[in-house]
């Protein structure tokens, strides 16, 4: 087992693509509607993720309350996730957020700047 600590980067590599830009989408969900939720999330994840300047669209459930829902969107940069928040087509964020809406209490969401990152070797587990 390696002892050495994980690479660290502080400031941006271009050559290897990476998010620069993170959205985290907090949502309570009505009690017995979880799985409905969880259905309505898989219908739209692949629009998310085919976008120019996405790099990945995750669904987590909270480990301590099973209705709250955090969903997590990486981006290239911040212009490419206000571009998807401007369209208003049938795949674009206004339409999740009506097929959403029925399904929560509640939802926040918060926008940040990936300033740093850490993670293993290739091959190391």
């Amino acid at each position: 087992m390696s002892t050495e600590a994980p690479e660290v980067s502080t400031t941006p590599d271009v050559s290897t693509p990476g998010p620069g830009f993170r959205v985290l989408l907090t949502m309570t969900v009505r009690a017995g509607r979880e799985a409905e939720f969880e259905t309505a999330w898989r219908k739209v994840a692949e629009s998310v993720t085919a976008r120019p300047g996405n790099a990945g669209h995750w669904l987590m459930r909270d480990a301590a309350e099973p209705s709250v829902y955090y969903l997590g969107s990486d981006w290239r940069d911040e212009a490419a996730f206000r571009a998807f928040e401007r369209d208003r087509s049938e795949t674009g964020p206004g339409a999740h957020r009506d097929l959403f809406q029925p399904l929560r209490t509640s939802g926040a969401i918060a926008t940040m700047h990936v300033i740093g990152h850490t993670s293993r070797r290739t091959g190391e587990a």
